[in-house]
């Protein structure tokens, strides 16, 4: 079954991250509001969309051998992700995100803002698990 919005298709498993994101952008780009994320679906993408802009910014990420997203450095991704931001009410929605709890594998619950989520399989990780999750995976963790 054909995906029908910009949520269904960013927490598709069955796609590498990036090319979720290039279907969610082409559809986006054709004009239709759907196709903007919230909640789940925008902390995914807004995270992994500052983890690749600061590493383009920060000489730091780039040492550590962090891979670079050339589709997050887009003038598209960045219209994209500042759409679905206004969506969710801007800042303040942002925010109310940030508050929601998530459940680490591990068991431990906390808020979004203490967690990291996998991209690929978009399993939450607390800071204590997400360099597990990446050894155990080879996936990125952003958050």
């Amino acid at each position: 079954m054909e995906a029908t919005n910009g949520n269904s298709v960013i927490l598709d498993r069955s796609l590498p991250f990036e090319d979720r994101a290039r279907r969610v952008l082409d559809h986006w780009a054709g004009g239709s509001e759907r196709w903007l994320v919230d909640d789940l679906a925008f902390f995914l993408l807004y995270c992994w969309f500052l983890k690749h802009e600061n590493a383009l910014r920060f000489e730091p990420y780039q040492r550590r051998g962090e891979q670079r997203s050339g589709l997050a450095d887009t003038p598209l991704v960045r219209d994209y992700v500042a759409a679905s931001l206004a969506a969710v009410g801007g800042e303040t929605g942002w925010n109310a995100i940030l508050r929601q709890r998530g459940l680490c594998s591990c068991g431990q619950t906390n808020r979004l803002e203490n967690m990291g989520i996998c991209v690929e399989c978009a399993t939450f990780e607390c800071w204590e698990c997400q360099e597990d999750h990446r050894a155990a995976s080879g996936h990125d963790v952003v958050g």
